[in-house]
């Protein structure tokens, strides 16, 4: 269920916007760019589902937004904020790596 929260095409930009500034500043590619590429991507996971923790009571409001898994109630806030929190975790190891 927590796979609802996951904003693939949003998190995919910020990972490829970060690899091109470590390209032009003169990163090479190899593991460590793959590890940079793995940390940014799941610290932009880990923060798509806390925003949606911390917001689910605003978009509940929202026509746009209701029926997300944590405003209509679909999720209960404790997965998605463990869930969050673990994934924000596993991308600073992984861009510790780097």
């Amino acid at each position: 269920m927590i796979r609802a929260l996951l904003r693939p095409s949003l998190c995919s930009a910020v990972a490829i916007s970060a690899l091109v500034g470590y390209l032009a500043a003169g990163g090479a590619p190899g593991p460590r760019m793959a590890w940079l590429a793995t940390g940014i991507m799941l610290a932009a996971t880990g923060a798509t589902i806390l925003n949606q923790w911390q917001e689910r009571h605003i978009d509940a409001l929202m026509v746009r937004t209701r029926h997300r898994p944590l405003a209509c109630g679909r999720l209960s806030p404790r997965i998605a904020l463990g869930g969050g929190a673990s994934v924000s975790a596993g991308g600073d190891s992984a861009t510790d790596r780097s």
